[in-house]
């Protein structure tokens, strides 16, 4: 249940992260091409730089928003007899 209510969390659990989505757009383009692997778009301890980004992704997928900067999402990882924030 704690999983499934988070927003913006990216749970680790036996060495598979996972991330519940709840937009129905986002997980009709899921369902669509089927599951994606996503890096950081800036360099580490950086902030997001466009051109960078551009540079270094294979595929991009942007939205009417565009891509921009934003607070990090939180990463959790669990295990039998806790949980470990990691971010």
């Amino acid at each position: 249940k704690y999983v499934r209510a988070s927003k913006q969390t990216t749970f680790i659990s036996k060495n598979r992260a996972s991330r519940i989505i709840n937009d129905t757009k986002h997980h009709d383009f899921l369902k669509k091409f089927g599951w994606f692997f996503s890096s950081s778009a800036n360099k580490s301890a950086q902030t997001f730089e466009r051109e960078f980004a551009l540079s270094v992704a294979d595929i991009i997928v942007e939205d009417v928003h565009g891509l921009y900067e934003s607070k990090p999402s939180s990463i959790i990882k669990l295990s039998q007899k806790r949980e470990v924030r990691l971010r």
